[in-house]
């Protein structure tokens, strides 16, 4: 399917300036108003397609967006907002991330790098999203890395029932290496 089409409008919008462009020149030669027409067509057509792109939330979109969230209740320190988007069947998942967030508070997450891989072959689709997050925090006892850390997380989602995206597993590693750890009560490496 011609998922590219609503991820990501800019390469159509780029195809559509260069046709106007085109059409302008050769209007400005012949002064045909079947080009005028033309220009207007393609700038209709433009609208049309990024009120679309706007309109349609693709599977990464929706993904991208369960990681947003994510990241703003991480940053409001809402346990219960984080929840949400925690599978409620990933019971060890939930409980590790009430041990992390007892032991600190955070003040800011910031994203980057974020990749997505949607697995539409089985009756469930899956997901993959890997980024690298660094982590500004205060702690609530001792913690080794001492107000801040950077790692590369990769976070597992399924969509059961085509509703939200849930969380059901992670793994965090080195920001240059590849997650293949749990938490264990530190974010030791």
């Amino acid at each position: 399917m011609t998922y590219w089409l609503f991820e990501d409008v800019s390469y159509v919008t780029i195809f559509g300036i260069l046709l106007i462009g085109i059409l302008g020149i050769v209007y400005v030669q012949t002064f045909q108003r079947i080009y005028a027409w033309g220009m207007a067509g393609v700038v209709l057509t433009l609208c049309l397609l990024v009120f679309v792109e706007q309109w349609v939330i693709t599977d990464k979109e929706a993904i991208e967006t369960t990681i947003y969230e994510m990241q703003a209740a991480l940053e409001a320190n809402d346990f219960q907002g984080l929840l949400n988007h925690i599978d409620p069947e990933a019971e060890p998942i939930r409980r590790q991330a009430q041990l992390a967030l007892s032991s600190i508070t955070i003040e800011r997450v910031a994203l980057r790098d974020i990749v997505i891989a949607i697995d539409r072959s089985s009756e469930v689709p899956t997901a993959e999203a890997e980024f690298v997050a660094t982590i500004r925090m205060q702690p609530r006892a001792p913690f080794p890395n001492q107000g801040f850390v950077r790692l590369r997380f990769l976070l597992l989602f399924h969509n059961e029932a085509e509703q939200d995206w849930k969380m059901l597993d992670y793994f965090y590693g080195e920001p240059t290496g590849q997650p293949t750890k749990h938490y264990d009560g530190t974010f030791n490496l």
